[in-house]
This record gives structure tokens, C-alpha cells and sequence, in this order.
């Protein structure tokens, strides 16, 4: 199957070994969007770790925050994801079979799967405080899941962290 597979892409792996110009570039496009996408998400998740907002307000404006920094996250994971393509399909035979690879791939995917419960915990927050004017976390009419918020930030900054480590593990093994 690996053959089959490395047969199929030989093409575009011999233009990308051939053209020095578009490897360097996919190769940059690649540590560009890990840079941003990843510095933004940390520096998103480093923020709502230190936060203890007391008010319906800043509570909102936590959850704001963090939400203003996912479209250009987003938009850093989809160039992640065609510049990985395109640097793993340039040399299938290696990537296809690189235990190191298939363990970024999986913390990769754990990272999207926390990027999902974060995205669906911050609206729960921004609905629980929408039209609230006073705050009692502790009373029955408003539950708050700030605590699985920054749960999911914890996470988060782990698993860019360890990504980022497999994929220079990868690069040179």
C-alpha cells in the first residue's frame, strides 16, 4: 500500500525536489502559519489562564478576547494543514511510515478536537452572561464554565507546544 501510494505522488515529489523556490516556500508557509496561528493561540490561552474576571463584563470580554483570536487561528490551521500536505506528500515513503509523524498527526488532531470543545465552551459563557447585570456564581440561575474554558486554554498551549516539538523531531530524524 505504501508503495502504491509513493508511486502516486512521485510527480509531486520530484517537482518539489526540483524546484528549490516553491519547497523553501511551502516550507515557510508551513512555520509562518505555526508561528501565527500558534503564537496567537498561546498568547489567547496564556490570557485567559491568568484571568479572574469577577463581572457579567469581564467575564464577556474574556470570552470576547478569545473569541476576536480563533478566525486567524482558523485561517493558520487551514494553511497548516495544505502546507503539511504538501511537505508530507513531497516525501510520502518517509512521513508514511515515521511513528514521530503519525504521533504530531494525533497530538495535531487532539488540538483541533480541544480547539472545537473550547469554541463551543466560549459561546456557552457568552450566552450564560449575555443579558446577566448581576453575578453570583454560586447562585442557582447562572453556572459559568469558566472552569472547563481554561481547562481547554491549559490544553491548548500544551498541545501547540508538543506539536510544534514533534514536528522538529520529525524535520531531523
Amino acid at each position: 500500500m505504501f508503495e502504491t501510494i509513493t508511486a502516486l505522488l512521485q510527480p509531486w515529489a520530484d517537482y518539489y525536489a526540483e524546484h528549490t523556490t516553491l519547497s523553501t516556500a511551502v516550507l515557510a508557509a508551513h512555520l509562518l502559519a505555526m508561528f501565527v496561528g500558534g503564537g496567537l493561540a498561546i498568547g489567547a490561552d496564556r490570557r485567559l489562564l491568568l484571568a479572574e474576571p469577577g463581572t457579567p463584563e469581564a467575564y464577556r470580554a474574556a470570552a470576547a478576547d478569545l473569541q476576536a483570536q480563533h478566525g486567524l487561528v482558523i485561517a493558520s490551521l487551514v494553511g497548516i494543514v495544505v502546507s503539511g500536505l504538501a511537505l508530507a506528500t513531497a516525501d510520502a515513503e518517509t512521513y508514511l511510515t515515521s511513528r514521530i509523524y503519525w504521533a504530531k498527526m494525533g497530538t495535531f488532531a487532539l488540538l483541533l478536537l480541544n480547539g472545537l470543545r473550547m469554541r463551543r465552551t466560549e459561546a456557552q459563557l457568552l450566552r450564560a452572561v449575555a443579558n446577566t447585570t448581576e453575578l453570583s456564581v454560586a447562585g442557582p440561575q447562572l453556572t459559568l464554565p469558566w472552569g472547563a474554558l481554561r481547562q481547554s486554554a491549559g490544553a491548548s498551549f500544551a498541545l501547540w507546544c508538543v506539536v510544534l516539538l514533534l514536528g522538529v523531531v520529525v524535520a531531523n530524524s
